[in-house]
């Protein structure tokens, strides 16, 4: 099976590794960091498949701001993503290059597993191990099983989703329903909800966006899907495109 985490095409197809979504997602990840316990003033913290690494840096500096002792570790398959995310956050106290199954460190306060689970092939024995690396584990996990997208795969074909296999690498393909069945499945729900990237794609400043925005059927679906949200929130998660973000407890227990 082809590598494309360290053959550099899924660098060259996400070039930004997108940092432009990065302040966005961590204003999303931040409603749980208060909830996480921190013993001793000190918090240790795995970033699992960070990408750029600009998230696990917010999240760092969150804690440091609080005055809280950070170690901070990020692991990824890719050796060229872990120098970059170095480089972007140098207060990485360690860098761990292999698969998850593969990691020794173990007892996390908190593990960050942001748009990650879509990208593993087991991710029911990848949920079990997360459950022995953290005591707390904060998913983001793309919805892209909604009304939207059904209709773009309709529209394509049926080739919608191979298309996004390898533009994204993503593996699997959550509802919102079936997103929240799997995180019940391995581990505690603390919080949960779903976050539309309309807004986001509508009010960014961002250049690619800035030119998506051009395109007339694509600014449509943006209007509409931020009307749909803001009049119809509880059935919004079913129709139109975000993320499920959740903070999750494991069910084993830590000394």
């Amino acid at each position: 099976m082809t590598d494309i985490y360290n053959d550099n095409s899924y660098l060259e197809k996400n070039p930004t590794l997108h940092t432009e979504d990065s302040e966005f997602k961590f204003q999303n990840i931040k409603r749980f960091l208060s909830s996480i316990e921190v013993k001793n003033n000190k918090i240790r913290i795995l970033d699992i498949g960070g990408g750029a690494g600009i998230i696990g840096k917010l999240v760092l500096e969150y804690f440091l701001q609080s005055r809280i002792i950070v170690t901070f570790h990020s692991l990824d398959l890719s050796t060229q993503m872990l120098k970059i995310q170095l480089k972007n956050n140098p207060k990485i106290k360690k860098i761990i290059n292999c698969p998850i199954n593969e990691c020794t460190e173990i007892n996390y306060d908190l593990v960050l597993m942001i748009d990650v689970i879509e990208h593993i092939e087991k991710k029911e024995d990848t949920a079990k191990i997360l459950n022995k690396l953290g005591k707390n584990i904060i998913y983001n996990i793309p919805i892209e099983i909604n009304f939207f997208d059904i209709l773009k795969y309709l529209k394509t074909y049926f080739r919608y989703y191979k298309i996004q296999k390898k533009r994204w690498g993503h593996i699997h393909f959550f509802s919102f329903t079936s997103s929240q069945t799997f995180l019940k499945r391995h581990h505690n729900i603390i919080d949960s909800y779903f976050q539309p990237y309309c807004f986001h794609y509508r009010y960014s400043d961002y250049e690619n966006y800035l030119k998506l925005r051009r395109d007339f059927l694509w600014n449509i679906e943006l209007k509409i899907s931020c009307w749909i949200f803001n009049h119809f929130p509880k059935i919004s998660k079913y129709l139109i495109q975000g993320s499920n973000y959740s903070l999750v407890k494991t069910k084993n227990k830590f000394s």
